[in-house]
């Protein structure tokens, strides 16, 4: 395909195909439970391969669209939607693909301020923030 400029461009793929390693790692992430990581060479190559991880996502919640029918959970959404891929720079760059939860975090309702937090209990931290 020719660009106005006169140069290539390159068209993504929308084929279930071209991404069977995206959903080969993303499944082993999920199953992991916790999620798994990928060591790049540079950070180019682990942003181009979270392009592909989220491409596959789309052709995946595109054919759920077809697959499930509304009112299901999975209607328009995929799976791999509960992974959140962020790059890090540990030694090297490293593609994390997490399990999203709310485990480890500190939740409050703004309306009565009661803490209803899932782990750490925040108002025990709240004398660590201020000494």
């Amino acid at each position: 395909m020719k660009s106005t400029r006169g140069a290539f461009t390159m068209v993504t793929s929308h084929s279930r195909l071209a991404y069977t390693d995206c959903f080969d790692l993303m499944d082993r992430a999920l199953d992991d439970g916790k999620g798994v990581r990928v060591k790049f060479g540079n950070h180019g190559d682990a942003w181009s391969y979270r392009l592909r991880c989220n491409a596959a996502r789309q052709i995946d919640r595109k054919e759920n669209l077809h697959i499930y029918e509304e009112g299901h959970p999975l209607h328009g959404r995929s799976e791999y939607d509960r992974l959140w891929l962020r790059i890090r720079d540990i030694d090297g760059y490293w593609l994390y693909l997490e399990v999203r939860a709310i485990n480890d975090l500190i939740v409050e309702d703004l309306s009565n301020g009661d803490n209803k937090s899932s782990g750490r209990n925040s108002r025990e931290n709240e004398g660590e923030v201020a000494k």
